[in-house]
C-alpha cells in the first residue's frame, strides 16, 4: 500500500515537472509572437503617425509659401510671384492623397482632422483667389494697399494643420504607451519563465532519478510478461496440435466405422433383422455426429492458426440464401416451423466466398430450427445496410435469420460466439461450435456475425458481408 502510494505521488509529481517544461516551452514560443503580434501593429502606426507629421509640415510649409507668394504678387504685381502661389498650392495637394496613405490605419479622428484641414485650405484658396487675385488685376495702385489677404482663412487652414499634428503626436504617444507596456510585460513574461525553468529542472532531476528506478522495475515486469506471453503462445500452439492430431487420429476409425455400418445395412454379411437394422442406422447418425464435430473442430482449429482457406468473389447473395433456404424447408417441416425469405428480387452481391457463405448461414439456419419450439416462425432476410450500420465504415450487406424462439438474453449473446458454449445444453443437440466458427469465418470474409433481439420474439442473428463495389 506504502508503495503504491509512493509511486502515485511520485506519478503526480512527475506530471507536474512535464507540465512545467512544456508550458515553459510553449510560452517560450508562443509570447514571443503574442508580443511580437501586438507590438508590430503598434510600431507600424507610430511610424504612420511620424509620417503624417512630416506631410502636415510640409502641407503647413507650402501654405506659408502660399500666403508669401500670394502677398508679394498683390503688393508687386509681379507675375512670377503668381506662378510661385500656384506651384506651392499644387505641391499642398499632391501631399493630401501621401497624408492620407500614411495615415489610414490610425483611428477615424485622424482622418476627420485630416479632411478639416483639407476643407480650410480649400477655403483659403477659394477666397485668396477670387477676393485677392481678382482685386489685383482691376484695383488701381492706390487701391491696393487697402487689400484684404483673408488673413482670417488662412489662419483657420493653418489651425488646422496644427490640429492634425497634435493628434499625430497623442496617437503616437499613446502607441508608444503602449509598446512600453508591452515590453514591460515581455521582461515579466521572460522573468516568469526563469523562474519555472528553475522549477522545471529541479522536477525534471528527480524525475530523472525516479525514471531510472522504474525503467529497471519496468525491465524486470516486461520480462516476465514476455515470458508469459511466450507460454501462453506455446499453449495456443499445443492446443492447436493436438486439437489437429486428435481429428485426425479419430477421423479415420470413425470413417472405417462408417463404412462397416454401410456394408451391414446393405446386407453384405446376410438381411438383417429389424432391431439390427434400427441399430445400425443408429450407429451410422452418431458416427456422422462425430463426423460432424470433427470437422467443425478442424475448421475452428484452422481459423485460429490462420490457415482456413476463403476465397473472395463477387456473388448474388440473394440467390445464394434461396438455395439455402431451400436446403433447410425439409427441416423446418418436419419441426412444424414456418420458414420464410425476404430478399430483393435484384441482384445482391457481395464479395465473399460462397461455401463459406452457405457454410454460416445453414448453421445460423440449423439452430434457428432446433431451439426455436414446435409451431414457431424463422424468417431469413437480406438486404443493403443503411449508412452508419455495420460492424466498420464500408457499405455492407446484412443477412438476418430470425426465429420465434425463446431469444438470448443479452448478458449472454457474446458468450455464445465461444467453444463450446450452450445456454441450456439440454434444450437440444448440438456441441456449441457452430456459431464460434460462423464468426470466425465471417471475419475470414471481412464481415462478422453479431446477435439481437429479433422483431418476431426470439433471436435475430445477422451476418455482415461486404457489398461489391
Amino acid at each position: 500500500m506504502t508503495e503504491g502510494r509512493a509511486d502515485a505521488r511520485s506519478a503526480r509529481v512527475a506530471r507536474v515537472a512535464m507540465l512545467l517544461i512544456v508550458l515553459s516551452l510553449a510560452t517560450l514560443v508562443v509570447a514571443p509572437w503574442l508580443i511580437q503580434r501586438r507590438v508590430g501593429p503598434l510600431r507600424d502606426q507610430v511610424e504612420a503617425a511620424e509620417a503624417g507629421r512630416t506631410h502636415v509640415g510640409l502641407v503647413e510649409f507650402n501654405l506659408a509659401v502660399e500666403m508669401s507668394s500670394l502677398r508679394g504678387f498683390l503688393l508687386s504685381g509681379d507675375r512670377t510671384q503668381l506662378a510661385a502661389y500656384e506651384e506651392a498650392k499644387a505641391q499642398e495637394a499632391a501631399i493630401y492623397p501621401r497624408l492620407r496613405t500614411s495615415t489610414r490605419d490610425l483611428p477615424s479622428a485622424v482622418k476627420s482632422r485630416v479632411d478639416s484641414l483639407e476643407v480650410a485650405s480649400g477655403q483659403w484658396h477659394r477666397a485668396a483667389t477670387r477676393d485677392e487675385i481678382e482685386r489685383r488685376r482691376r484695383l488701381t495702385s492706390a487701391q491696393r494697399a487697402e487689400i484684404s489677404t483673408e488673413q482670417a482663412r488662412f489662419e483657420a487652414a493653418l489651425q488646422a494643420a496644427a490640429r492634425v499634428d497634435s493628434v499625430l503626436v497623442d496617437e503616437s504617444r499613446a502607441r508608444r504607451d503602449r509598446i512600453r507596456q508591452a515590453e514591460q510585460l515581455r521582461f515579466a513574461i521572460t522573468v516568469g519563465l526563469v523562474v519555472m525553468a528553475l522549477a522545471s529542472a529541479a522536477a525534471a532531476m528527480w524525475f530523472a532519478r525516479r525514471v531510472r528506478l522504474l525503467a529497471r522495475e519496468a525491465a524486470a515486469r516486461r520480462d516476465q510478461a514476455e515470458q508469459a506471453l511466450a507460454g501462453l503462445r506455446e499453449s495456443n500452439a499445443s492446443r492447436v496440435r493436438m486439437m489437429r492430431g486428435v481429428t485426425h487420429d479419430l477421423k479415420n476409425p470413425l470413417g472405417a466405422a462408417r463404412g462397416f455400418a454401410d456394408l451391414l445395412q446393405e446386407g453384405i454379411e446376410g438381411p438383417l433383422a429389424p432391431g439390427q437394422a434400427r441399430m445400425t442406422a443408429a450407429i451410422r447418425r452418431n458416427v456422422d455426429t462425430a463426423l460432424a464435430i470433427i470437422h467443425d473442430l478442424l475448421d475452428l482449429a484452422r481459423a485460429e492458426a490462420g490457415t482456413l482457406e476463403v476465397a473472395r468473389e463477387r456473388i448474388d447473395c440473394g440467390a445464394l440464401l434461396r438455395e439455402a433456404v431451400d436446403d433447410h424447408r425439409a427441416a423446418a417441416q418436419a419441426a412444424g416451423h414456418a420458414l420464410a425469405i425476404e430478399a430483393p428480387a435484384a441482384p445482391l452481391e457481395v464479395l465473399a466466398d460462397p461455401l463459406r457463405v452457405r457454410q454460416v448461414v445453414g448453421n445460423l439456419l440449423s439452430n434457428a430450427i432446433k431451439y426455436t419450439p414446435p409451431g414457431g416462425r424463422v424468417v431469413v432476410a437480406a438486404g443493403p445496410a443503411s449508412n452508419g450500420d455495420g460492424p466498420r465504415p464500408g457499405q455492407w450487406v446484412r443477412v438476418t435469420v430470425e426465429d420465434s424462439g425463446p431469444g438470448i438474453p443479452a448478458e449472454h449473446r457474446e458468450s455464445v460466439f465461444q467453444e463450446f458454449e450452450r445456454l441450456e445444453p439440454g434444450t437440444a443437440e448440438g456441441h456449441g461450435l457452430g456459431l464460434a466458427i460462423g464468426r470466425r469465418v465471417a471475419r475470414l470474409l471481412g464481415g462478422d456475425v453479431t446477435v439481437d433481439e429479433a422483431e418476431i420474439g426470439g433471436a435475430a442473428f445477422t451476418l455482415w458481408l461486404p457489398a461489391a463495389p
